[in-house]
């Protein structure tokens, strides 16, 4: 039996890998990204492990506005520092991973996203999957995973935008409005049922005829 030779490039969107030529099949997190072109490339975005990332207690108070645990690049400090000067209680962190990431996540009402580049990363769904509000600047793939703005997140256009939205949640979260509940809760549905490391898995042995 020939076992295929097989790359899962999640990192296309920032380099292309070394002696990807000796791949029989190759996958790309990033559709727009390095290698996407290669007639031997399709897409398979990230995915994310709902025993790590999930609602811990639905009924839990969320005591942090908002919440971004990663690297702060520029644009990230930046838009956290206009954030802060609008008045939002604006939490940042870099060490936290599993279940500490986890259970922040689950204090946070408002999970804020700033791409690197437009890519699509596993913060998306692990953040929905945490029940938290996604408010996300523009990515590319959001749409071909299904990601539908206004039902599963909120996207921003620039910084301003940024506080104009997060503002408005903010006041809606506070008021229980079913625009809201609903967001969360199809985030939640979607993610779970068509985005997890599982499904990912069943893509690729598939695949190669497993």
């Amino acid at each position: 039996w020939d076992c295929p030779n097989v790359l899962w490039a999640i990192d296309n969107h920032v380099g292309e890998y070394a002696l990807h030529e000796t791949f029989d099949r190759i996958w790309v997190a990033h559709s727009w990204g390095h290698m996407a072109e290669l007639p031997n490339a399709r897409w398979l975005p990230a995915g994310y492990d709902p025993h790590t990332h999930f609602v811990i207690c639905p009924d839990a108070p969320r005591d942090i506005d908002v919440l971004l645990i990663g690297n702060m690049y520029p644009e990230r400090v930046q838009l956290v520092a206009d954030l802060r000067a609008a008045g939002i209680n604006v939490v940042t962190d870099l060490g936290p991973v599993y279940a500490e990431y986890n259970a922040l996540y689950n204090r946070a009402k408002i999970a804020l996203v700033r791409s690197k580049c437009g890519d699509l990363s596993t913060r998306v769904f692990e953040n929905m999957a945490a029940g938290c509000a996604v408010v996300s600047d523009h990515v590319a793939d959001m749409d071909k995973a299904g990601l539908q703005p206004g039902s599963t997140y909120m996207p921003y256009d620039n910084s301003a935008h940024c506080v104009e939205l997060i503002q408005g949640l903010l006041y809606m979260i506070e008021h229980g409005e079913w625009q809201v509940k609903n967001m969360l809760t199809f985030g939640k549905l979607k993610v779970n049922i068509e985005h997890t490391w599982a499904h990912r898995l069943q893509t690729l042995l598939a695949d190669v005829g497993l």
